[in-house]
């Protein structure tokens, strides 16, 4: 069997390995300096979401229904009230599937379910 001549191997191309280590410290600062700003813009967005829904405006309850919720279906409430900005108080009753369903704050009803959620809260530690 042949060997294989060595001179046909090209040997490595120190030009290209000088260029590229000293280009490689500027491409680690640069992605640094990425990475942070990625990092900040993701927690300014995450602490800025608040009540608001997907494209920045509040989540608030316009109108209220005054059919009953069966509790059955209810998973939690919050408590939506005119002092956060939104134009009306409501109680917003979210329910297993994760639905949020307006109802009016001061009738017997909701205040029974609020009652019935904040038991369960204080069994579960929450």
């Amino acid at each position: 069997m042949p060997d294989i001549p060595r001179a046909d191997l090209s040997p490595l191309d120190t030009h290209s390995l000088v260029s590229r280590d000293h280009l490689y410290p500027t491409f680690a600062i640069m992605s640094l300096h990425i990475k942070v700003a990625l990092l900040l813009c993701a927690i300014l967005c995450h602490s800025c979401k608040g009540n608001r829904g997907d494209d920045g405006t509040m989540d608030c309850c316009l109108d209220v229904s005054h059919k009953v919720i069966p509790r059955h279906i209810v998973a939690d409430y919050k408590v939506q009230d005119a002092a956060m900005g939104c134009r009306i108080s409501a109680v917003v009753i979210i329910t297993l599937k994760d639905k949020k369903l307006c109802a009016p704050q001061n009738t017997r009803w909701v205040k029974k379910l609020m009652r019935r959620c904040d038991k369960i809260r204080q069994l579960l530690g929450q």
